[in-house]
């Protein structure tokens, strides 16, 4: 297995007299698959070489499989990529640095291989100003920056600070059928509309508005509808992550998260990790918060199921699927649970204080 130890820095400002040592042109294009932490590229050098390259996770050290290909099959790769870059790579002491094309000119990144995690890196006196970007920017990042500056005129030296200081809290909300997800959500969005960005469920929106379900006893076909749904539901994420931090907000609530798909599959976690081809850490990291509300006594569950087409579960169903979704949450690090036995109006006041609480706390944190 063979490991990518590296550090990354975004450099602003360079020494004009440094001597940079020989260069060769990069083009590399990405395709767009749907695993968190993954990534796929073809690779040409000079024109002349080719790679294709897998890499695994995120961060200093990430697990990494790379190929040479014939440069045919890379050019005929490359009309298949989403996502294509173009840069200039230069070589000076032990550095590797980037000049990118347009519509990325004017960035330049800087890395550097280590041998461990641990080891300190000092930047060389070439190199005047840069801010760490390890653990947040990439060259996947940049190459989605890419596609997205194509036929505008805005700086992408501006949209990738921006990206960079936009970090955005995500909560999610969760819970049993006719737990009150929903309602609770609207109360969120009159108290608290001026700092959090709302994501209704992926999977009401699919079932009730779409008409797509999954198939009872047909095993391909609910694997076929977990998948969607979870493809589906981080573009949702990504896409209302980037239009929050547009607008100022302070943190995205979800009506559910990926991991409440494994709740749906009768292997939970060990199975959603399979058809996912992530881990439940992974997914756990993508939230900052988890508040699972309890599914209610049978009167007010009867009452409520009647207002949600999208809900088919008799109530011993219902219960059975909130002890597992809270089973499939319980080991994330903020994992909050709100009690059936609280009145509705306790349960909704409950649920606004721990997300109002937990967002003071990090912004005090942060300052």
């Amino acid at each position: 297995m063979v490991y990518e130890i590296e550090r990354r820095f975004l450099v602003s400002s360079l020494d004009p007299k440094a001597e940079l040592g020989r260069a060769i042109s990069i083009v590399q294009g990405y395709f767009e698959i749907p695993f968190p932490e993954h990534s796929l590229r073809v690779r040409i050098m000079d024109g002349k070489e080719a790679v294709v390259t897998q890499k695994l996770g995120s961060g200093i050290k990430r697990r990494e499989i790379e190929h040479p290909i014939a440069l045919d099959t890379a050019n005929l790769l490359l009309e298949s990529c989403v996502h294509i870059i173009e840069k200039d790579r230069y070589f000076c002491q032990d550095w590797s640095v980037d000049f990118f094309h347009h519509p990325l000119k004017g960035l330049i990144l800087a890395e550097k291989e280590i041998n461990s995690a641990s080891e300190k890196v000092c930047l060389p006196e070439w190199i005047k100003e840069a801010k760490e970007v390890t653990d947040s920017l990439s060259n996947l990042h940049l190459a989605r920056l890419a596609t997205d500056l194509k036929g505008t005129s805005a700086e992408p030296l501006d949209l990738v600070y921006q990206m960079l200081s936009g970090k955005i809290l995500k909560i999610v909300l969760t819970g049993g059928p006719c737990s009150g997800k929903s309602s609770i959500m609207e109360s969120l969005k009159s108290a608290m509309g001026s700092c959090i960005h709302c994501v209704p469920e992926t999977a009401a929106i699919v079932i009730s508005q779409v008409g797509i379900k999954p198939v009872p006893g047909d095993p391909l076909a609910v694997q076929r509808f977990n998948r969607t749904i979870y493809r589906i539901q981080k573009i949702f994420e990504a896409t209302s992550a980037e239009y929050a931090i547009l607008q100022g907000k302070q943190a995205l609530v979800l009506d559910r998260g990926s991991v409440d798909n494994a709740a749906y599959m009768s292997g939970g976690l060990e199975e959603m990790e399979n058809i996912y081809k992530t881990s439940r850490q992974s997914e756990y990291a993508q939230y900052d918060l988890v508040v699972c509300l309890e599914v209610p006594p049978p009167d007010i569950y009867e009452k409520m199921k009647s207002n949600n087409p999208a809900r088919s579960e008799d109530y011993e169903q219902a219960r059975r699927l909130g002890d597992r979704i809270k089973e499939v949450w319980r080991d994330h690090p903020n994992f909050y649970i709100i009690s059936d036995k609280l009145g509705w109006k306790e349960k909704e006041k409950a649920a606004l204080k721990a997300i109002a609480g937990f967002i003071s706390n990090k912004n005090k944190t942060v300052s």
